[in-house]
């Protein structure tokens, strides 16, 4: 059987052996805490396939596996550290305040292991009061996390009125500057934001990045 087919069997597996799937997990049914920790186990050491998948289940869960997740979590990066970056990258997802008492100093640490996750996790449903502090990150050196940033701003600036000095103008100039990022998935990213709010011009950098000639281990 071929691997990959292998892989995506055991994940449905994995994900199917806590309990059936219901559309509403976290008010549907109980989850025992043998199950939320077996959950935490793929999480943290399951293949590739199966770590996101077991993490989004916990996300479902809701409060039972917020509660298990902050007490592994512990006081410092170290600690949060250990969870790994699939259980990271769901935890902005609960909408639990201690979560993001926890990501904002990792995010700012720039020797964590995990930032591209974090910056995920709290780009997930960002919070007005976070506009100044995340704008910071549109130039980090990891192009993960000003993708992530990218995502966030446009989040926190869709309802805000397009006018000068408004969210929405602020955010169509620092989506303008990532035209010209150094790395290709975030100039995308800004183009394609860009025009999703009227400005079009801005896929003329998407027919500018096909005339690219660089190479990657001999691949275009």
């Amino acid at each position: 059987m071929n691997r990959i087919v292998r892989l995506a069997l055991a994940a449905i597996l994995v994900v199917c052996s806590a309990a059936p799937m219901t559309a509403q997990d976290s008010g549907e049914r109980q989850y025992t805490p043998e199950q939320i920790d077996r959950l935490i186990v793929h999480a943290r050491s399951g293949s590739a396939v199966i770590r996101p998948q077991a993490a989004e289940r916990l996300a479902r869960i809701g409060k039972p596996a917020a509660d298990r997740l902050l007490a592994m979590a512990g006081t410092t990066r170290e600690d949060l550290a250990l969870l790994g970056s699939s259980l990271i990258e769901v935890l902005g997802r609960f909408d639990d305040p201690r979560f993001r008492g926890l990501l904002w100093p990792a995010m700012e640490d720039a020797e964590f292991p995990w930032r591209p996750a974090v910056s995920r996790s709290l780009a997930h449903r960002p919070l007005a009061t976070e506009w100044d502090r995340l704008q910071g990150f549109l130039e980090d050196p990891i192009a993960p996390v000003r993708l992530a940033t990218l995502d966030a701003l446009a989040l926190l600036s869709a309802d805000s009125p397009d006018e000068a000095g408004g969210r929405a103008a602020l955010f169509n100039e620092l989506a303008a500057a990532r035209l010209a990022d150094e790395n290709d998935v975030v100039r995308r990213r800004a183009a394609v934001l860009l025009n999703g709010r009227g400005h079009s011009r801005a896929l003329l950098w998407l027919l500018e990045d096909l005339k690219r000639t660089d190479t990657y281990f001999d691949l275009p």
